[in-house]
This record gives C-alpha cells, sequence and structure tokens, in this order.
C-alpha cells in the first residue's frame, strides 16, 4: 500500500486499497460508538482527535490546476456523452471552456490546452446533435458553427478533419461557398496522407472552389486528388475526379483535348457511370472537325 501511495499519484489506481481499508474504517467506527455508549472517555480522548485530524489531512485542497479540473470535466464530459446523457455532459464542456479560456489571437498555448479546448467544443457540438440545448432540432445555428470553427483548430488531426469537414457541410448548405472551401481546405490539411478519404476531401474542396467561381483552383485541387491518389483508390472515384476536370475544361478553362482526354478516362475507369449516355455523345461532338 505504502509504495502504490508513494508512486500512483491518481485517485484511481489506490482503488484497490480501498476494500483493505474499508476493514479498518469500520473497526474505528465500533471502536468509538463503543466508547462512546460506555462513556469510555480514555479512548475518546484520543481516537476523536485523531480521527478528526486524519479527516481534515485527507479532505484538504490537492491544490489542482485549474488546467487539471478543466482536463477532469472534459472526461467526465465524454463519459457521460458515451452513456447517453448529452444534457449532463454539455455543462461539462462548458466548463472546461470557462475554466480554460481561449489563448488571445497570436499568443502560444501548449498543445494539451489546445486539444482540451477543441475537444470541449466539438462536445458541445455533439451534446447539441443529441437534442441537449439545440433551439431548433436539426438546425445548425450559428453557435453550433462557432464551436465547430473552433474545434477545427485542434492539434489532433481526427478531430480537426471531422469538424472542418462538418463545419464545410453546414457552410455549403448555406450557400457559403467561399466558407465550404476554406473549410475543406483546412480538412485536407489536417492529414493530407494518401487515403480514400483525403482523396475525397479534395473532390469536396474542387466542387467548393468551382461554385466559389474559382475555376483554376477547382482543377488544381482536382488534379492533387489524382496526383495524390493512393494505388488501390476505386475506379468509380478516380472517375468522378476525371469527371470534374472535363467539365472544367469544356466550360470555364476550355481546351478541347484536355476535355477529350478526361471524358475517355471517366468511361475507362467507370463505363456504367450515370452520365455515361451524355459522355459518348459528347465525346463524338469533341471529335467531330471543328467548324472553319
Amino acid at each position: 500500500m505504502l509504495s502504490g501511495l508513494l508512486f500512483f499519484t491518481q485517485d484511481r489506481y489506490r482503488m484497490p486499497m480501498i476494500p483493505m481499508l474499508a476493514l479498518f474504517a469500520a473497526h474505528a467506527v465500533m471502536v468509538v460508538a463503543r466508547a462512546a455508549r460506555t462513556r469510555d472517555l480514555a479512548t475518546l480522548g484520543w481516537s476523536v482527535p485523531v480521527l478528526a485530524v486524519l479527516a481534515l489531512f485527507v479532505n484538504r485542497d490537492p491544490g489542482n490546476s485549474r488546467a487539471f479540473e478543466a482536463q477532469n470535466h472534459g472526461i467526465l464530459g465524454e463519459m457521460l456523452l458515451t452513456a447517453g446523457r448529452p444534457a449532463e455532459a454539455a455543462p461539462e464542456f462548458r466548463s472546461v471552456l470557462e475554466m480554460t479560456p481561449a489563448p488571445a489571437p497570436g499568443a502560444a498555448a501548449d498543445v494539451q490546452t489546445r486539444r482540451m479546448i477543441a475537444s470541449a467544443h466539438y462536445g458541445l457540438v455533439l451534446a447539441r446533435d443529441a437534442g441537449a440545448t439545440r433551439a431548433t432540432p436539426g438546425a445548425a445555428d450559428d453557435e453550433t458553427v462557432e464551436h465547430l470553427r473552433a474545434a477545427s483548430a485542434s492539434p489532433d488531426p481526427d478531430l480537426a478533419r471531422e469538424a472542418s469537414s462538418r463545419l464545410a457541410e453546414i457552410l455549403s448548405a448555406r450557400g457559403d461557398a467561399t466558407g465550404a472551401a476554406a473549410a475543406w481546405a483546412a480538412a485536407v490539411k489536417a492529414d493530407p496522407a494518401p487515403s480514400a478519404e483525403t482523396f475525397q476531401l479534395r473532390l469536396r474542396l474542387a466542387e467548393a472552389l468551382h461554385r466559389a467561381g474559382r475555376a483554376d483552383s477547382a482543377l488544381a485541387a482536382a488534379q492533387a486528388a489524382l496526383e495524390g491518389a493512393p494505388p488501390d483508390l476505386p475506379g468509380t472515384l478516380l472517375a468522378d475526379a476525371h469527371y470534374g476536370e472535363a467539365l472544367i475544361y469544356l466550360h470555364d478553362l476550355p481546351d478541347r483535348g484536355q476535355a477529350l482526354f478526361h471524358l475517355r478516362e471517366v468511361l475507362r475507369l467507370d463505363p456504367s457511370h450515370a452520365r455515361a449516355d451524355w459522355i459518348r455523345q459528347t465525346i463524338t461532338s469533341l471529335q467531330a472537325p471543328e467548324p472553319r
């Protein structure tokens, strides 16, 4: 027990001691109760002061920092969410944000603090999704957007990507193509390693950039998706990227040769593409001699 007290500083590691100590605690209660009943002043004279001193000692303020306490609130919030109790989880995440205010713009903050703040913001989003604090069910209000913006700044790549992707979806639904493009770009930046997920994020980025009227940037995003595609990526996904490039070369940055190449690639990779008939007709028209 002594070695545990010396080297294990967190309560959960000391929990196995409690059943053994409970036996002695029960004995102490019985001794004090018997002494009080029999008016054994000698026993009461030493046992009560000793127990009082020990009670004060073990219940003193441990002096933990606010950051440490905030982290405990965050852990409790995550446990409550997992237990399906979002209404109780939301106040815990708010406590994290109250105890660890966001650093001022340009100010440095340690990675753990940034991770904790971002996780609390995303925890509030999840709690709102579960209906704990959302004013209008199904609506992504401005508060949700702000929480997602804050969560997307997490140093944790997985959280940053997930929060940025959700933010991009909301902004896209609102018709904010420029904001959605910035959020998709942040999602890609969080973890740019080649993967099917990154490939699809780059395509979503290209789509948002195109809607924002930035055809050249959209083309660059689609090309980056193809260049960074993993070797085992399904042909149907590759076909989508080629289809996007073909449309840009057809309508925004006219180039018959490039449009023809990418349309042929679509049919090669996905012969049953949803626009296969239109693609074949377009290829035929592009192959026809240009009028003089």
